[in-house]
């Protein structure tokens, strides 16, 4: 009989514990990871608009070139600051990636834990702006 009591109590804590219902995410850090998630597109974006640009021309002047600005996708990438308690898919949908790094430096990973949910979301804005800025000199 103390065996099923002591069973009892174990699946009736498993169940307890396991079936609480989850914190709902701030409305602000679900707009700020969707700012993230075009932040990331756009750099893949430009990764492509880079790749494009050595297919089309091998010569060293545009080799200097497509490395400077890789080189300055790497640090916007570095800066990349994750959103707390809010999990972001690295898959990106159904998209071909193939042959793009979608890794990131986690060194900035707890960076945000500080912040409110509205400093967060400008963090995101001023780190997709800074892309944008990178794709519109390279066009």
């Amino acid at each position: 009989m103390r065996k099923y009591v002591s069973m009892f109590i174990v699946v009736a804590v498993a169940v307890a514990t396991g079936c609480k219902e989850k914190p709902s995410t701030d409305p602000m850090l679900v707009e700020a990871l969707g700012i993230q998630d075009e932040g990331i597109h756009i750099g893949m974006a430009v990764d492509s608009l880079l790749d494009a640009k050595v297919g089309a021309d091998t010569s060293a002047q545009t080799i200097r070139f497509v490395n400077k600005w890789k080189e300055r996708v790497a640090l916007w990438r570095d800066a990349m600051v994750d959103i707390p308690g809010v999990e972001h898919d690295h898959s990106h949908g159904a998209h071909d990636h193939h042959d793009h790094d979608h890794d990131h430096n986690h060194a900035n990973q707890n960076l945000a834990e500080g912040m409110s949910p509205e400093e967060i979301k400008l963090v995101q804005l001023s780190w997709k702006k800074e892309i944008e800025a990178i794709r519109d000199s390279i066009r």
